[in-house]
């Protein structure tokens, strides 16, 4: 038989695997141009000179040899105990502990490399590979390639042989079948009568209408078992009276769900289907019309709205496996866009369009239910930024899709000194979740040495999982440029190909007497800014707090804004303030707007952290302000560069 194509050779294998029927002539395969041979010889095991049960036959893929547990357990008196994911031995007093884990087998926890990608199997008895289990009884089991015999010794390290496993090979023509035992949950619990006939399976279709998919096997053996392989990855439709016709073959599928429909002779009257999966899928049964018709239903998975990677550097590959090639890699602290999954691998698209799987495993997965992205194609991280549920304070496994201003915060502003290679270590230690950067004000627009700093600070920001917002300082004179002025900064771009988190802007310059025209101004400004910013970006107001500015639109703001932070900076004069004093001033401030702009109005807090001519607040105070904060969604800092070392110690611990 010759066939061409990967797919081919790929269903083979899970043939070999699933079914334990081998067929004994060598096949070749072209496989990117180049023509290779594989030989699977049929086994017979013989103990003393007597055939064994067939399901405690040992199994030889790729010149491997896979021999049962239960035999060496049996035969060797060790202690071997298994599940479908492991195998642990205990000989003389020294265990080991076989498994696999992503495509990677590991002995004592220790990866080791593996020349087939044959993984351990399950089905009523487990195959451990026969190298490990002689290393584990140290080499008292032995394999002789040229007789194709295994051989293994007492655990008394003795000469004597207590059994053989013959190898042999069968003519070309010929088949050897073993069925192993499964647990199936069967459709039809009928027995075989062999008396009867068996019935001919003369087709195998396959339709796909929707989310729905069927398999129909055109047959009358109407006694059948179905059963779903333990992972996951295959369907087996046993027909337990039926042959299959001659030029019934399996095919493979281009299709999301079921990978190909592979059918295979498993004895002389029982045929088994095995429909291999790309994805979970439940199914049903339905026999009308000489069919039998396997409805595959997928079963969803809900998927994160997106992935920060969890590792210094990590391969985006062709495929989901490590087997795949690699396309490129992404670094820690990369926001990706989520579009499949498959097993503990995700289909992927990069910022720079690139699309390819990622290890699960090496990613932080979020989800985010209010963020909107109408269009994935156009997918950036403007798109990470929307609202979702509030984080816990301070918890720096929150990445860039959830709330921007939560958790805790630094401020940098013009007149401040960029963050360093060592801030950013230590707000990574810290627990600090983002950091403002003013870039722009009013008056002096956008310069490009403030757009250098974005350039500098958002990658380095990103793989240290921390989010930055950048700040303009608006005087609402005009609020057609400020608005045009906040677009800009908000769909800056730097060179590396980041955008910011979240765009806030300072409003101060508002009329204290007339509430009126300063709602007008603010709504104003809102309206047009929100006409050009990046789709889900959020969208923050900073002001004043009530204390100082209580006929300020704070319920108009809300409407506008994703999040108000109030400036609540309560060292300003030359009182001797407490504890009790910056944490009531903190706690009342929230309070305050809560009521003058409702109850789900999302509030930051930038604590007071400035010598304003009157010194900086005392380690006493910060504590209070720190602990009046925890009724807001985060809190913050200003600004991080005029604190005392005192001050960023008791701010970095908290």
């Amino acid at each position: 038989m010759r066939r061409k194509g990967k797919y081919l050779f790929i269903f083979l294998l899970i043939f070999l695997i699933y079914s334990g029927t081998f067929a004994y002539a060598a096949e070749t395969y072209n496989i990117d141009g180049k023509n290779i041979s594989y030989n699977y010889p049929p086994i017979n095991i013989l103990i003393d000179g007597v055939k064994q049960n067939p399901n405690m036959k040992p199994l030889m893929i790729d010149n491997h040899v896979f021999v049962p547990v239960r035999f060496i357990s049996e035969k060797m008196g060790a202690q071997i105990g298994y599940d479908s994911t492991k195998v642990w031995i205990t000989y003389n007093g020294d265990k080991i502990v076989l498994y696999f884990y992503k495509d990677t087998a590991y002995v004592n926890d220790k990866p080791v490399k593996l020349d087939s990608s044959v993984k351990l199997v399950n089905y009523g008895y487990t195959y451990v590979p026969l190298r490990f289990i002689s290393e584990a009884f140290k080499n008292n089991v032995n394999w002789d390639e040229n007789t194709n015999t295994v051989y293994i010794d007492s655990k008394t390290g003795t000469d004597t042989q207590i059994a053989s496993a013959k190898l042999s090979v069968q003519s070309s023509n010929t088949t050897q079948t073993s069925q192993p035992n499964l647990n199936n949950t069967s459709t039809n619990q009928n027995t075989q009568d062999t008396s009867v006939k068996p019935y001919t399976v003369d087709s195998i279709g396959f339709t796909n209408m929707n989310d729905a998919r069927s398999v129909i096997i055109l047959t009358q053996d109407s006694n059948y078992n179905i059963s779903k392989s333990p992972n996951k990855d295959a369907i087996f439709v046993d027909l337990n009276n039926a042959v299959l016709k001659n030029g019934v073959y399996g095919f493979a599928l281009d299709d999301k769900v079921v990978k190909g429909v592979i059918p295979t002779q498993l004895t002389p009257n029982t045929v088994r289907v095995i429909i291999t999966l790309s994805s979970d899928a439940d199914y049903s049964v339905a026999q009308q019309d000489g069919k039998l018709i396997i409805n595959i239903q997928p079963i969803i998975t809900t998927l994160p709205s997106s992935l920060m990677v969890n590792a210094d550097v990590v391969n985006i590959r062709t495929g989901p496996g490590t087997q795949y090639d690699i396309i490129t890699q992404v670094n820690n602290g990369d926001i990706l866009s989520v579009i499949n999954k498959s097993d503990d691998w995700y289909k992927v698209k990069l910022q720079n369009g690139v699309v390819g799987w990622i290890a699960g495993w090496l990613t932080i997965a979020y989800n985010n239910p209010n963020q909107v992205a109408s269009d994935i194609s156009n997918f950036d991280r403007r798109t990470l930024t929307a609202g979702g549920s509030q984080s816990s304070r301070g918890n720096i496994g929150q990445a860039l899709t959830s709330l921007p201003y939560a958790g805790k915060g630094v401020w940098y502003s013009i007149y401040s000194t960029m963050p360093t290679a060592n801030d950013l270590s230590r707000f990574v230690n810290a627990r600090v979740t983002h950091i403002y950067l003013e870039v722009a004000t009013s008056k002096a627009g956008f310069p490009d040495k403030w757009k250098k700093w974005l350039d500098d600070l958002l990658p380095a920001a990103h793989r240290a999982g921390i989010k930055v917002i950048a700040w303009l300082y608006t005087d609402l004179k005009d609020t057609t440029y400020d608005a045009s002025l906040t677009a800009q900064v908000a769909n800056y771009v730097t060179p590396s190909g980041y955008r910011v988190d979240g765009i806030a802007a300072d409003i101060e310059e508002l009329p204290q007497k007339d509430p009126v025209t300063a709602s007008k101004k603010v709504e104003d400004y809102a309206t047009q800014t929100l006409k050009n910013l990046p789709a889900g970006m959020p969208f923050i107001a900073i002001t004043y707090p009530p204390q100082y500015r209580p006929n300020y639109p704070y319920a108009t703001m809300s409407k506008y804004f994703d999040a108000i932070a109030l400036m609540d900076y309560w060292h300003v004069s030359s009182a001797n303030y407490t504890y009790d004093d910056a944490k009531n001033f903190v706690s009342d401030s929230i309070k305050k707007v809560q009521f003058l702009a409702g109850n789900n109005v999302n509030i930051e807090v930038i604590l007071h952290g400035y010598d304003d001519g009157y010194g900086l607040p005392s380690v006493d105070e910060l504590r209070g302000a720190l602990d009046a904060s925890k009724d807001a969604v985060g809190y913050s800092i200003y600004t991080w560069n005029t604190l005392n070392d005192e001050l960023k110690d008791v701010f970095a611990n908290y």
